[in-house]
């Protein structure tokens, strides 16, 4: 017991000796200023927030409204105080308080919660951890407790973003699907719910992006064609679709986004070197047409997410039958697309055996390659095969 004590006043003491020389050098006239203090952290609050945004880990609406509460936070805490807020008292007088506190409430309160006799310096370890652990919170309980509140509340966004995120930081993605889902009900044209949904359905594809996620991923970038998630994202599913020309362009537009961002800018260009090798490792293919896809701006707006784009090569002097063709999401526009041998309606002769042809587009409505009024078409001019320039093509007429 003797050295349990020693041990415990040297400690105090070692902590006196720690703090009164701090009081005691003291500059004349040092006060705490309050305002100060909450100015410096709102500033690195709105840094944090800033950067989160930056990276995608939180939406424009999450960062207006923490900044909203930040702002709100901060007005309270500017505002003004009773005279003698400020801690102005002189070093010599605090250092006798801390002095005189620190023993009696170190001992004091010692002497009420502890029990010497019950020290087991052996099972101390492992009492405090399973204390440690009963005390942290269990991550299954919180988001109980919150989809149950949500229940009370169904209508509150930010609850279902919080918990949508929540979801997908500890990898339950199949719920996140579900609270996204939700998410988007209420905010049905918000291309961040859009996108971050799509993120959640590919989790549960082990990352594959093909069908409903490519899908939401194109609706988003149709009201917000500069989204760099949803390019992002638009590039990996066109990649993984080995649509690696239009992949590339996609990524090469995301570099030009991001020039000011060296760490974002650094994986973009690894995902580019990527790509390129991949084409370079590619078999080669007899014929390959890559299309320019362009659309006037009075017809952009007209084109759904759910719209469907015909690309397909004739020959101008043989059967209207196309030779060959790819049927694709009509967003986003424009956009390059490549035919090749690989994408032949029928067995028979590669697209470099024609010596001319034509390609067409055509953005149907109904999702028929039968054009029915209100689709909207497009031809480019004859060329030959020999040139291995892009063609380009201009969907520029409405079908009456």
């Amino acid at each position: 017991m003797f050295f349990l004590w020693l041990i415990a006043s040297i400690l105090v003491l070692g902590t006196l000796g720690a703090l009164i020389p701090s009081f005691l050098r003291a500059p004349k006239g040092l006060s705490l200023n309050r305002d100060s203090i909450n100015v410096e952290i709102a500033r690195e609050r709105e840094t944090e927030l800033k950067h989160d945004l930056k990276q995608g880990l939180i939406s424009d609406a999450e960062y207006d409204a923490s900044r909203r509460d930040l702002e709100q936070g901060l007005t309270f805490d500017l505002s003004p105080h009773p005279e003698g807020s400020e801690s102005q008292l002189p070093a010599p007088f605090i250092a006798a308080i801390v002095s005189a506190l620190v023993p009696i409430l170190a001992f004091g309160i010692y002497s009420m919660i502890g029990s010497p006799d019950a020290v087991n310096v052996e099972s101390l370890p492992l009492e405090e951890t399973t204390r440690a652990s009963e005390m942290q919170p269990d991550v299954d309980t919180m988001l109980a407790q919150m989809k149950e509140q949500l229940k009370e509340r169904p209508d509150d966004v930010r609850g279902w973003t919080l918990l949508s995120n929540a979801l997908m930081g500890t990898g339950r993605y199949a719920e996140a699907v579900e609270a996204y889902r939700v998410l988007r009900s209420l905010q049905p044209d918000d291309p961040e719910v859009l996108i971050r949904l799509a993120d959640a359905i590919a989790m549960t594809q082990n990352g594959m992006l093909a069908g409903e996620a490519e899908q939401l991923i194109t609706r988003a970038l149709a009201i917000n064609p500069d989204q760099p998630q949803g390019l992002w994202l638009y590039g990996i599913a066109a990649e993984q679709s080995e649509r690696l020309s239009e992949a590339l362009e996609v990524f090469n537009r995301l570099l030009l986004m991001v020039a000011n961002e060296p760490d974002v800018r650094i994986e973009v260009e690894a995902v580019i070197a990527r790509i390129r090798q991949a084409q370079d490792q590619k078999p080669a293919i007899d014929s390959v047409i890559e299309i320019k896809v362009d659309v006037p701006t009075e017809l952009i707006a007209s084109i759904r997410s759910n719209d469907t784009l015909f690309v397909f090569v004739k020959d101008p002097n043989g059967p209207p039958m196309p030779i060959a063709a790819r049927r694709l999401s009509a967003l986003p526009l424009p956009r390059v697309i490549t035919l090749n041998d690989g994408d032949r309606l029928m067995e028979g002769n590669s697209l470099s055996s024609y010596p001319q042809l034509v390609i067409g587009a055509h953005i149907s409505k109904s999702g028929s390659a039968t054009k029915t009024s209100g689709d909207l078409v497009g031809l480019s001019q004859t060329f030959s095969t020999a040139d291995q320039r892009a063609i380009q093509i201009s969907i520029n007429e409405r079908i009456k």
